[in-house]
């Protein structure tokens, strides 16, 4: 469900919502996937730290330690500047973004 939710919010445009024990995470997922020993992951710039706006930092999260995966109301801004698709942490990717393409100059 955890992953399912994380695909959900990839496709939709929206960010993901990651509940642990003390604290919870507002981010935007960019790809998700399973590592080599098959756990799962999200490649994700993070939005919100409880309800506190934060800057944008690129993060690797493992989805089988939280308590709730939940797709949030807020609207994503991805793709980042630096996202880049295939990446070589996840051995099996089960959704991504495409790459960021470049502003085209008028």
């Amino acid at each position: 469900m955890r992953i399912r939710r994380a695909i959900d919010a990839i496709e939709k445009g929206c960010c993901l919502e990651l509940y642990y024990q003390q604290y919870s995470l507002i981010v935007e997922p960019h790809a998700v996937g399973l590592d080599a020993s098959g756990r799962p992951f999200v490649l994700a710039v993070e939005r919100y730290a409880g309800r506190a706006p934060v800057l944008g930092q690129w993060l690797f999260l493992p989805l089988d330690t939280t308590r709730k995966v939940a797709v949030s109301g807020y609207f994503s801004e991805a793709p980042r500047p630096g996202y880049r698709p295939d990446d070589p942490r996840f051995d099996r990717i089960l959704s991504q973004l495409p790459e960021l393409q470049p502003a085209a100059v008028a």
